[in-house]
């Protein structure tokens, strides 16, 4: 049970979000949540919905409301996630572990990054609660993007939606888009100590774009672009807002942005050609050009001016509404401390631009000396600038990264990484590719692609798009409008001028991509008819940046979609020309390399053997061997050569790779769950009465069928890779599938054995 307040005000469980009424209900349950293990009176809860206007029966109403939310609560199953609602005299308390709620958990992530860098704000102040010892510097930022990161893609929409529009529910909605505002500061802070200058100025664009007065974060934007060699850029901005400032407010720009601007004008900072990251701890020294003499320069960021909104330059909160700012209410009993979030002191904000999960840029594309920019920006017509200026375009600026993180410990597959790279690169100069990833299921589909996607994203500077289509998978597959939605959302597109129908929404995605150089990945696709719409055009902007450098496409397109699935999409093959790239086992010596990667050489090194035959008896499967791995994390008494002998036993092997609804059992029900029910028969039919090898002849004599309508339901089953089609007329089926078939499990794995630890969930993908 998770507790969402960084956007509309929701609970989600694992069977969905609870219905919770109307914004009344909601209101006092954000309120509740706002002040977690504490205390709230009644009265404090009346004066928040009604101001100085309450019913005349308020209180019932409020009662009424909490007797519904505790209701609902119960029925989502409070008790088994340590959520309880109780009345303390006058006074409502909720009571629940405080990393339940994403606006806790944001600022848990927040401080971490904060205390990792000893953190200086935005302005280039150290932070009020920084730790004196923290080190800083190119490591530390490094690994404080991801967690920033991470934070800001809790965020689903402006904080509070669907509570009652009352001023302590506008001031407390504020206060939270400040904190989220300095975290986005923070980020761009953290790309520039790594020498990411495009990266940081792509950060701030977007909030630049829907604050346009907020005068620290376009003086902090100016800054980014100027070292990233963009000094139009940079001036652009400032004019830009010194006239928005004049024709709105009446004022000129305050001390901080005129500062950044003179700076700019007599070129105190030096600006660095921009510059691909450095691993972690070796980002280089900043400075100017190749071969000049190291300059002592002012400090990037800027120091905010009397012209600086009030709470502006706070990281992370200081100031009113800011950590440790307290409620009215009183601790609440049972071990949870307060949950201090903002107070309602403040003033709204104006609404914001929310980027997805994962959608602030993580790498630039190479540039400098000899690298091309000339490539446009992501919603920018091709060959215009943002301001509408005729110079070349430049990828990063606004441009969607929606890619999951990397999967973690990835091993093998260098044939076919290298293979996807050459479809890439071999493809026509009017083409944008298709690659069709498919395999069976537990194969590593989506783990294969998002590497890959990591792997040359520096190639794709207009962005990378990401969706799971749900193909094969619990919840129903995923329409296309609603990816189409989702996608040009990401790409800039105001939600009021999104069209309604499939076709339409889908002429204009094509539209907006047209020029770009993107990277879209379409994973978990069920058929060639989900994922035809969500193809862009075939036109091409000639080498891609990077060409040449670290494996990128030599001379991409300007689009390149990868697709994974488990069906063959042969559909897809003919009528689109989507070029397949095949994913089988690993092989034995890759297979055991993973289990090296999860388990240490050491463990691995003492039974080679074992190590080998659990590779075997995983059937080469990365998901199989990933849940193999966690058994034996969690008995780490246990030699390899135990698990082995208990897998032997087929009676339990589906149960010891699968940990409820995820692993290998969970895997193939859902492919199962596709088939029609004369396919799922046959698959019952080949795992009960056949060994792994099979004649189709043989098949068809033995179910009393039709020849051909025999081997058309093979053929369907090959399609779907749960046989293979090892010559004509003959098949062969995995030995976990031919289990799962023959133990009749199409709902689902063996339940585990008592006291069988769960499997550590699989990385991105199947």
């Amino acid at each position: 049970m998770e507790f969402s307040l960084l956007g509309p005000v929701a609970v989600r469980t694992a069977h969905g979000d609870l219905p919770l009424g109307p914004a009344k209900r909601r209101s006092v349950l954000a309120l509740l949540l706002l002040q977690a293990n504490t205390t709230v009176p009644v009265e404090r809860l009346i004066t928040a919905l009604w101001e100085d206007e309450p019913p005349e029966h308020a209180r019932t109403v409020v009662q009424g409301h909490v007797s519904r939310l505790r209701a609902t609560l119960a029925d989502g199953g409070a008790h088994t996630h340590g959520v309880e609602l109780t009345t303390q005299g006058s006074a409502y308390l909720l009571r629940l572990p405080a990393e339940r709620v994403d606006a806790h958990r944001f600022e848990e992530l927040v401080r971490r990054a904060r205390e990792m860098t000893g953190w200086r704000d935005a302005a280039g102040r150290q932070g009020a609660d920084a730790d004196p010892a923290a080190g800083g510097g190119s490591r530390a930022a490094a690994d404080a993007v991801p967690m920033l990161r991470e934070a800001l893609g809790l965020w689903r929409g402006p904080a509070l939606t669907g509570t009652v529009t009352s001023p302590p529910f506008a001031a407390a909605a504020h206060a939270l888009e400040e904190r989220r505002l300095s975290a986005v500061e923070a980020l761009a802070y953290a790309h520039e100590e790594l020498g990411q200058y495009d990266v940081a100025a792509a950060v701030l664009h977007t909030e630049a774009v829907a604050h346009p007065l907020r005068e620290g974060l376009i003086a902090t934007l100016m800054r980014a672009l100027y070292r990233a060699g963009r000094q139009s850029d940079a001036i652009g901005w400032y004019h830009r807002t010194r006239g928005l400032l004049s024709d709105e407010l009446g004022v000129d720009p305050g001390e901080g942005l005129r500062r950044a601007y003179e700076e700019i004008l007599r070129a105190e900072a030096p600006a660095p050609a921009p510059r691909a990251p450095r691993a972690p701890g070796g980002a280089p020294a900043r400075g100017g050009a190749p071969g000049s003499a190291p300059a002592a320069t002012p400090d990037p960021r800027v120091a905010p001016g009397p012209g600086t909104p009030p709470g502006e330059a706070a990281a992370y909160g200081a100031g009113p509404g800011g950590p440790g700012h307290g409620g009215a209410g009183q601790p609440g009993a049972g071990g949870q401390p307060p949950v201090a979030y903002p107070s309602f002191d403040s003033a709204p904000t104006a609404p914001a631009a929310y980027p997805p999960a994962d959608g602030y840029p993580a790498a630039p594309h190479p540039t400098g000396e000899g690298a091309p920019a000339s490539y446009p920006t992501a919603g920018t017509p091709v060959g215009a600038t943002a301001d509408g200026g005729a110079t070349a375009g430049r990828g990063g600026a606004n441009a969607p990264w929606l890619l999951p993180r990397p999967p973690t410990r990835f091993r093998g597959r260098v044939a076919e990484l290298g293979a996807l790279t050459r479809l890439v690169h071999a493809s026509a100069p009017d083409e944008s590719p298709i690659a069709l990833v498919t395999g069976p299921a537990g194969v590593g589909k989506t783990a294969f692609a998002v590497q890959w996607a990591h792997q040359h994203a520096a190639a794709y500077p207009d962005g990378l798009l990401f969706a799971d289509l749900r193909g094969f998978g619990e919840r129903e597959e995923a329409p296309p409008v609603e990816v189409l939605r989702d996608f040009l959302l990401a790409l800039g597109t105001p939600a009021d001028r999104i069209p309604g129908s499939p076709e339409s929404a889908a002429a204009l995605y094509r539209s907006r991509v047209a020029g770009r150089r993107l990277l879209v990945v379409l994973d978990n696709a069920r058929s060639s008819a989900q994922v035809r719409p969500l193809l862009p055009g075939a036109t091409s902007l000639g080498p891609a940046p990077g060409s040449g450098a670290g494996g990128a496409p030599g001379a991409g397109p300007a689009c390149v979609t990868l697709v994974t699935s488990r069906s063959r999409l042969d559909g897809l093959v003919a009528t689109d020309a989507a070029r397949p790239v095949p994913l089988q086992a690993l092989t034995p010596q890759d297979g055991v390399d993973l289990l090296t990667a999860m388990l240490g050489s050491e463990r691995v090194a003492d039974d080679p053997d074992a190590a080998r035959e659990l590779v075997d008896l995983c059937d080469g499967l990365p998901l199989a061997l990933r849940a193999a791995s966690a058994q034996l994390t969690a008995r780490p008494r246990w030699r390899l050569a135990r698990l082995a002998s208990a897998l032997r036993d087929e009676q339990r092997r589906l149960a010891l790779l699968s940990a409820e609804d995820t692993g290998i059992a969970a895997a193939l029900r859902m492919s199962v769950a596709r088939l029609s029910a004369d396919d799922a028969r046959l698959l019952a039919a080949l795992g009960t009465g056949f060994d792994r090898h099979v004649e189709a002849t043989a098949v068809a004599a033995f179910a009393g069928s039709d020849p051909d309508v025999t081997l058309d339901g093979l053929d369907r089953l090959a399609e779907m890779h749960l046989v293979d089609e090892e010559a004509t007329g003959r098949y062969t089926m995995s030995n976990l599938v031919k289990l799962f078939a023959r133990d009749g499990k199409t709902g689902g794995g063996p339940a585990r054995p008592p006291g069988t630890p769960p499997a550590a969930p699989p990385p991105p993908g199947d």
